[in-house]
């Protein structure tokens, strides 16, 4: 059971990595474009 949660916990590490930068670049494009206005 131990070695089965070693390799999940990996693979659910890296599956969150992709996403979060994606948002991160996001959310600065907003506030940039509030203020210029």
């Amino acid at each position: 059971p131990e070695a089965d949660d070693g390799p999940a916990a990996e693979d659910v590490l890296p599956a969150d990595g992709p996403p979060a930068p994606a948002a991160g670049p996001a959310v600065p494009s907003v506030p940039p474009g509030t203020v210029a206005s």
